[in-house]
């Protein structure tokens, strides 16, 4: 592969990350605003509200780490092609 391939999969890798970023953005002011966070009623009333928050957090954090892990391998391929 060349260098432009791993350019392409880095803007690609980027553009995941500022969409994962803004969903997590998302999920945590809807959980400030409605007071689960900062009042601790709601979803932390439950016995399993790990459960709950799990998937709302978990999901794209699990993205962004990926983002971020295709970036540094693009990143590394691109110098050990170009040393």
């Amino acid at each position: 592969m060349n260098t432009n391939v791993y350019r392409v999969t880095q803007a690609f890798s980027i553009l995941i990350l500022l969409v994962a970023e803004g969903c997590l953005s998302l999920v945590v002011l809807w959980l400030s605003a409605g007071g689960v966070i900062a009042c601790g009623k709601g979803v932390f009333d439950s016995p399993r509200w790990p459960l709950d928050i799990l998937p709302l957090l978990g999901i794209p954090l699990l993205f962004i780490f990926g983002a971020i892990a295709l970036f540094l391998w693009c990143s590394s391929r691109i110098t050990r092609s170009v040393i």
